[in-house]
């Protein structure tokens, strides 16, 4: 009996000690103040990981989740930032950036590589190790920076500081991110303009109908709507998925668009906007995706060109 009483005793001081250990948890620091984070920063594979929303909003970002797609966007205008859930992919506007830790959820947060972030936003970023502390400096910062804490007694084992090593930087994206949009205006001496935004206002009347919202014309997401027909007319093909491998999914978020759902619809050979349009509402599954009220924003790219003559894409966003 004894010796179960010194065995549970021995147990209840090593659980103490380790406590301990962990309770000197990771701080982050941004411009002299402490983060406060829903649950405590991680280190995963040589990275320090923080709440998404913690760190952007207090680096003044907008910030956006989409549970269907697991998305985090962010942007505050100049820069726009979208991670996925387990992916090592990070799009800094068209910048594709390759992190060594990749987001995921940890007791209903989501948490992100906070180097990788902060420096796509131009802060200055530190470790120090020996209190196991991030600092960060935005640029245009000049107050008082980071003071570390008096030393306290060592709780952990002697060892080096640790140190984040740089997060390499892609200038060259992998060819399958690459978006094919040509910001040359000269399309519009052989296209008229006019016919997309003929073929959005067909679509909804169409939904007004149906007893729908109109959907919003969203110029950017015409714009990438306007280069995938450009592509498929260039390059003989009608699919969703690019001849460099993107999906609508993926030039979505390389334009730095932001959306909860989305959905992509394909036409050629159509000479009209009343002529594509009456194509898709006689198509079931078509017609279904233009009258969903989930959708609340729209951009269509109408290209003539190529060996059908005219190439339609549709895009229906919801936010």
């Amino acid at each position: 009996m004894k010796k179960l009483i010194c065995l549970i005793v021995a147990v209840m001081i090593l659980m103490t000690q380790l406590t301990s250990f962990a309770a000197k948890d990771i701080t982050v620091n941004i411009n002299g103040n402490n983060l406060d984070t829903p649950v405590s920063p991680m280190i995963v594979n040589d990275r320090t990981m923080v709440p998404f929303r913690a760190i952007f909003e207090t680096l003044n970002m907008e910030v956006n989740w989409s549970e269907k797609h697991q998305k985090v966007h962010a942007t505050n205008g100049d820069i726009t930032i979208i991670l996925t859930i387990g992916s090592d992919k990070m799009l800094v506007n068209t910048d594709i950036v390759t992190l060594d830790a990749a987001p995921f959820i940890s007791n209903g947060s989501t948490l992100v590589p906070v180097r990788a972030i902060t420096e796509a936003l131009n802060c200055e970023v530190g470790w120090d190790g020996e209190n196991r502390v991030v600092v960060i400096e935005t640029a245009d910062y000049d107050g008082p920076g980071y003071i570390a804490p008096e030393k306290e007694p060592e709780q952990e084992p002697e060892k080096e500081p640790e140190k984040e090593p740089e997060v390499p930087n892609s200038s060259e994206p992998p060819a399958a991110y690459i978006p094919i949009i040509d910001d040359n205006p000269a399309y519009i001496n052989k296209n008229d303009p006019e016919m997309a935004v003929k073929a959005m206002n067909l679509i909804n009347k169409q939904r007004v109908e149906y007893g729908l919202d109109e959907l919003i014309i969203d110029d950017n997401i015409s714009a990438v709507a306007l280069g995938h027909s450009m592509d498929m007319a260039e390059n003989n093909y009608i699919d969703h998925v690019s001849i460099t491998g993107t999906t609508p999914f993926e030039r979505l978020d390389m334009a730095g668009i932001y959306y909860t759902s989305a959905s992509e619809i394909l036409a050629s050979g159509f000479i009209t906007p009343e002529d594509v349009v009456n194509s898709w509402m006689n198509s079931p599954s078509h017609r279904q995706s233009i009258i969903n009220s989930e959708f609340t924003h729209i951009g269509l790219g109408y290209w003539l060109g190529g060996p059908n003559g005219t190439y339609w894409t549709l895009v229906l966003a919801a936010r």
